[in-house]
C-alpha cells in the first residue's frame, strides 16, 4: 500500500478481492493457454487459434471484473505522497506484527512493543506534518509545467492554498489534472484548495481543473 501511494497516490479498497478473482483468470487460464498456443502455432495453427480464442475469454472476463470494481463508488482512495520515514515506519509495524504472531508468547513482547511504538511514531509524524503546515507563516509560488497553457499554485501562511489555472492540451488519453497537477499537490501534502481561479475561459487554462475540483 505505501509503495502504491508513493508512486500513484492511489489505493484501491477492492484490490484484495479483485486480485483474487482476476489473477487466476490471467495466470492459470490465459497465460497457460497462450503458452500452449504459441508452441502449437508452427505445427497446428488451427489448434493454436482455438487455444488463443479460449485464452482470450479469460482476459475478457478479467477485464470485466476490473471494470465492475472500478465503477463502484468510493472504492479508490487518493492520498498524499508519504515520506520515506512514514513508509519505513509502516513496514516496521507490519513486519513486527507478523513476526510476533509466529513466536511463542515469551518472544512476542519485544516485537509487539516495536509494532506499537512504530504505529505511535507514524501517527505522530502525520500529526506533526499537519500541524507544521497550519502554523507555517511562509508563502511560495509554484509554476507548473502543463505544456500548452498555464498553472500556478500559491501557498500562503497557515496552509492556505490557491490554484490559478489548470491548463494543458485537451487529451482524452492524458488528463493534465490527474497526471501532473494533482500529483504535485499531493507531493506538497495539499489535500484541499481554498480557491481555484480561472484567469480567462480558454481551454488551455482549465482543461485539468475538472479532475482537481472533483
Amino acid at each position: 500500500m505505501p509503495l502504491l501511494i508513493f508512486h500513484f497516490n492511489r489505493f484501491s479498497l477492492a484490490a484484495p478481492i479483485s486480485n483474487l478473482l482476476v489473477e487466476p483468470l490471467i495466470c492459470f487460464w490465459a497465460l497457460i493457454l497462450g503458452l500452449f498456443a504459441s508452441l502449437c502455432l508452427p505445427l497446428a495453427p488451427l489448434l493454436a487459434k482455438a487455444l488463443f480464442a479460449l485464452g482470450s475469454v479469460g482476459l475478457a472476463s478479467a477485464e470485466k471484473i476490473c471494470a465492475f470494481f472500478a465503477a463502484l463508488p468510493h472504492v479508490s482512495l487518493w492520498l498524499p505522497t508519504p515520506s520515506f520515514w512514514e513508509i519505513s515506519l509502516f513496514y516496521v509495524f507490519l513486519v513486527s506484527s507478523v513476526i510476533s504472531f509466529h513466536l511463542p508468547k515469551r518472544g512476542q513482547t519485544l516485537f509487539l512493543g516495536l509494532a506499537t511504538l512504530s504505529l505511535i511514531a507514524l501517527g505522530a509524524a502525520l500529526s506533526i506534518t499537519a500541524i507544521n503546515k497550519q502554523l507555517s507563516k511562509t508563502s511560495s509560488v509554484s509554476i507548473l509545467d502543463v505544456g500548452h497553457g498555464s498553472s500556478f499554485l500559491l501557498q500562503l501562511p497557515h496552509n492556505s492554498n490557491i490554484l490559478i489555472d489548470g491548463g494543458g492540451a485537451g487529451n482524452d488519453r492524458f488528463n493534465i489534472g490527474e497526471r501532473v497537477i494533482a500529483p504535485f499537490l499531493w507531493k506538497k501534502r495539499i489535500r484541499s484548495l481554498d480557491a481555484v481561479i480561472i484567469t480567462h475561459p480558454h481551454a488551455d487554462h482549465y482543461n485539468g481543473l475538472p479532475f482537481i475540483l472533483k
